[in-house]
């Protein structure tokens, strides 16, 4: 302290201190995560889905069981949140909303890149530190426990709450800057009012009580004195200290140089003047003091000293002062919060808010912390300005330096903050008071105090006029604490007000609403008698939601990615599922990884704000903005989205689906492996020739797809069919197991590729196969016998046939006479055949089972000359048998080759007559009958040609 200890008691105030706890009545934050405080403590916690499927036990993180064992009074507290810590005035406007972007604001304009964080930084580091090695290891375990209240209790809570609240209040909680919408807050603060009215036990007699209590000390150095917190927060009460304490860090460095430096004589010749800088880490960051003095250079006797550089008696004291006065400023910081856990255990207990004993704990601070953190000397009794001539000058000194620190601070000030600038400026103007009205403005300063804490923080300043009036029940144009009090206590009277809930906004009325979502049984409230019907924690949905996610936040990484395993396997084989979360908490924005082993956890490293919703995806269904940083990875997996998000947690908001795809697609983290197709013939023919795979149009391709995690029902194919040397062309994807398909088109080279994708849109490497489509026979030419041809009857054509395949090969080939099998490459005897035409087909088949038909026509023909060369090949193959018979055949035709020879065709066609006659008499007898009766038919024919 400054100069002297306090030893001024006022009646009544006490100051917090991190002792034992109060019982502080559990408000709906506290009700849904006690359940998971409780489930814990036997080292496991049992989930139960919310899709009806069998509940999950998962062992809880050793080092958090061990931290709730030992202190479930600091969890609880952590519950509280920034509601309470370090306090409601900082943790609303700097911890709650998103500062960097003003909740995804679209004029940039607003948005700051200094002096700014993102929730989930401040839970991030709060968590970090909290894990940090100390000497206490149970006072370690007490910090882990307030940091898992914290995030697991609070900014869960929040998530699920907000989500609901935002639809219900028809918007945002608004931050400081935000101002012009905060009749949102009031609606938020009367909703939240009006569920803990409804909380199973709230108007129980007696009320249930918890233990709670917060590392106080450790919250004041965490979140108001660390580097992390000045350099991330813009909060003009904490501000205005920093920038008092760095002007005095700067102030005592130059003293005290001054006083460890003795200047010579500047007219010495060996006496030179010296210009150094000194680096002072201050409050506000590093400053550089540029300082001068002359110093004794290279004289063997010395310098003469400076007569007027002389100490005054009263500069160490100066000096020891300002030490003591940046120490005290520390101190009240980090104090601080322990007057906010005054305040939260009356404004967010679940009980009727007592106002006399937030005001004896802020009277309580004022006197012990604030007026030394200003600059005054600490007073035994009401004399001491008058004591001596030393604390007269001391009390000069120090409202000089207030008055050169606070003052352009104080006009800053006054234009952002009002509320605050005019508490300072009565701080300020205490400092000049006499000593006779210190410890009344005290009092005016506790409640100014107070005033500012409970209207500013809760948003109930600037609200519109119709608004104000419904909350400012003594009509004084303005709401004073205990009206802001009211509308904790109340809310059920001011749900019907037109002018807080308008009914274009509200149709139907918002109590009737709230009741719905609730679950409440049929009947009404008791209002008069404050008897209120208890909501059903399984059937509200934000509450369960609530409840489940607190048991997650008390797993370890590994107990998370066991349960993602367990509850990805009811739909899948989750085996070869990599672990969605690592072993230490990452690092998260401006906050870097953690130099000591830290427990990763559920609620890291997501929220943008936590005023906002539907944090756990990058835009929220409502109104498009981003309240979450896309790394909530039990939504951002695919698998863990649908296994687990889907199984464990309702939709807040009925009509929204909260974990849809829709402008928000998932990751694959868990299942980074696609699914694998197959390609494969699986009906008609196939040939292989040098390597080349050929079929035909009737050859039915199909594909066989597998997943390592989903089942084939979750997995799609999508297919190209290209030319050899084209780019693929997929179609759409289709089920898995499609129909077979074929090749089409013009034969030749086709590259046919399948790509299979999981359930996830996980594509896997295509597969691809080169099939030559070979839809034609092979080439057919019939050289001989010629078609169109006539061939006399003792003419024997040869079967000249060239057959060749550019595709799959030739199989085979056979050739026919008239229908008659016939060797290719042989001859035919135009002496066994009828008169007349005669067809050869050649038929030759490839490979893949591709016919072609080629035909020829020709005609036999007898003349006399052929007919003759019959008779004689007759008689020597023994098929006339009478050489008479024999001799007038012959005898005939040789008569009729010479009127063919001499032109007389009548005479010729007489003569072939008569031996059409000599033979058909001796059918059967001196002729074989087959071949005279084909001798007739080819006389007969000749004839008939006039040939």
């Amino acid at each position: 302290m400054l100069v002297a200890t306090t030893s001024v008691v006022v009646s009544g105030l006490t100051l917090a201190t991190d002792g034992p706890a109060d019982a502080w009545k559990p408000p709906t934050h506290l009700f849904a995560v006690e359940a998971a405080l409780q489930d814990a403590l036997d080292g496991e916690v049992t989930i139960d889905p919310v899709d009806g499927s069998a509940p999950v036990t998962v062992p809880v993180d050793p080092t958090i069981r061990a931290a709730l064992e030992a202190h479930p009074e600091a969890y609880r507290a952590g519950t509280a949140g920034p509601d309470a810590y370090p306090d409601i005035l900082f943790g609303q406007g700097q911890i709650h909303p998103d500062t960097r972007t003003h909740n995804d604001d679209p004029d940039p304009s607003t948005h700051r890149s200094t002096d700014a964080a993102y929730s989930t930084e401040w839970l991030s580091y709060l968590w970090k530190q909290a894990w940090k090695p100390i000497p206490n290891e149970d006072e370690r375990l007490r910090r882990i426990a307030f940091a898992l209240g914290y995030m697991g209790g609070h900014a869960n809570g929040d998530t699920w709450a907000h989500t609901w609240i935002n639809e219900m209040a028809g918007g945002v909680f608004p931050d400081f800057t935000d101002l012009e919408n905060s009749d949102i807050s009031v609606r938020h603060v009367l909703i939240e009012g009006y569920v803990d009215k409804h909380r199973p036990g709230a108007d129980a007699e007696p009320s249930t009580t918890y233990d709670m209590a917060a590392p106080l000390d450790f919250v004041g150095d965490t979140l108001v004195l660390s580097d992390f917190a000045r350099s991330h927060s813009s909060s003009p009460i904490y501000d205005y200290f920093f920038e008092k304490q760095a002007a005095l860090q700067v102030d005592v460095a130059a003293r005290d140089f001054d006083l460890d430096h003795t200047n010579c004589l500047s007219i010495d010749p060996d006496c030179y003047k010296q210009h150094e800088t000194l680096h002072v880490d201050t409050a506000t960051g590093p400053q550089d003091v540029p300082v001068t003095w002359w110093k004794c250079v290279g004289a063997t006797v010395g310098c003469a000293p400076d007569p007027t550089d002389v100490v005054e008696p009263f500069d160490h004291l100066i000096s020891s002062y300002e030490h003591a006065w940046i120490t005290d400023i520390d101190d009240g910081l980090r104090a601080w919060p322990a007057v906010s856990e005054a305040i939260g255990r009356q404004l967010f207990s679940g009980g009727e808010p007592d106002a006399a004993q937030v005001q004896a704990a802020l009277k309580d601070w004022v006197l012990n912390h604030l007026l030394s953190m200003m600059g005054l000397p600490d007073f035994v009794g009401e004399g001491i300005y008058s004591a001596s001539e030393f604390i007269g000058k001391i009390v000069s000194f120090v409202t000089s330096t207030i008055a050169d620190i606070v003052g352009p601070i104080t006009d800053a000030l006054r234009d952002e903050f009002p509320e605050v600038a005019a508490l300072i400026d009565k701080v300020d103007e205490l400092v000049t008071k006499a000593k006779d009205d210190v410890v009344d403005a005290l009092v005016d300063v506790a409640d100014d105090l107070f005033g500012v804490i409970v209207t500013a923080a809760l948003g109930f300043t600037d609200l519109n006029p119709a608004v104000r009036d419904a909350l400012d029940k003594d009509d004084d144009g303005k709401i004073n604490p205990s009206e802001a009090l009211d509308v904790f206590a109340n809310p059920e009277e001011f749900l019907s007000n037109e002018a807080l809930f308008p009914p274009d906004q509200f149709p139907g009325g918002i109590r009737a609403k709230l009741d719905a979502a609730m679950h409440l049984s049929p009947g009404v409230d008791d209002d008069e008698n404050n008897v209120f019907r208890d909501y059903d924690p399984d059937l509200f949905k934000p509450l369960r939601d609530t409840t489940t996610m607190a048991k997650l936040a008390m797993l370890g990484p590994e107990g998370l990615n066991t349960l993602v395993r367990t509850l990805a396997g009811r739909h899948g084989d989750s085996s070869g599922l990599t672990d969605l979360y690592a072993t230490y908490a990452p690092a998260v924005g401006d906050v870097p990884a953690a130099g000591w082993p830290v427990d990763n956890n559920v609620m890291l490293g997501w929220h943008k704000s936590l005023d906002a919703e539907y944090q756990w995806r990058t835009s929220s269904p409502r109104d498009g903005r981003s309240y979450g940083l896309g790394t909530m990875w039990l939504f951002e997996d695919c698998v863990a989205r649908e296994s687990v998000m889907r199984s464990l947690f309702h939709s807040p908001v009925e009509g929204v689906d909260a974990f849809a795809d829709d402008g928000d697609p998932a990751s694959t983290l868990t299942d980074t492996v696609g699914a694998t197709t197959t390609l494969g013939i699986v009906s008609g023919a196939t040939a292989v020739r040098d390597g080349t795979t050929y079929v035909g149009a009737d050859t039915r391709i199909g594909t066989t797809t597998t997943d390592n995690y989903f089942p084939t029902s979750k997995l799609t194919v999508r297919t190209s069919v290209t030319p050899e040397g084209e780019p693929a062309a997929y179609g759409p994807a289709g089920p898995a197991e499609p129909t077979p398909f074929g090749l089409t088109g013009a034969d030749g080279e086709y590259v046919v590729r399948a790509q299979a994708k999981d359930g996830c849109g996980t594509a896997g490497a295509a597969d691809a196969r080169t099939l030559v489509l070979d839809a034609t026979g092979p080439s057919v030419a019939i050289s001989s016998p010629v078609d169109g041809a006539t061939y006399a009857t003792d003419a024997k054509p040869a079967v000249t046939v060239a057959i060749s395949d550019d595709g799959s090969g030739v199989a085979s080939s056979t050739a026919t006479l008239d229908g008659a099998p016939i060797v290719l490459d042989g001859t035919i005897d135009a002496f066994l055949l009828e008169p007349g035409l005669h067809t050869v087909d050649v038929t030759a088949t490839d490979a893949i089972g591709n016919p072609t038909v080629r035909s020829v026509t020709f005609r036999v023909r007898a003349t006399a000359a052929s007919l003759l060369a019959n008779v004689d090949r007759a008689s020597a193959a023994g098929l006339i048998t009478d050489p008479k018979v024999y001799q007038g055949m012959r005898d005939s035709l040789v008569a009729a080759q010479r009127s063919h020879a001499a032109g007389r065709h009548a005479t010729e066609w007489n003569q072939l007559s008569a031996f059409v006659n000599k033979t058909q008499a001796q059918l059967g007898k001196g002729i074989d009958a087959t071949t005279g009766r084909r001798f007739i038919a080819f006389a007969e024919d000749l004839i008939a040609a006039r040939g």
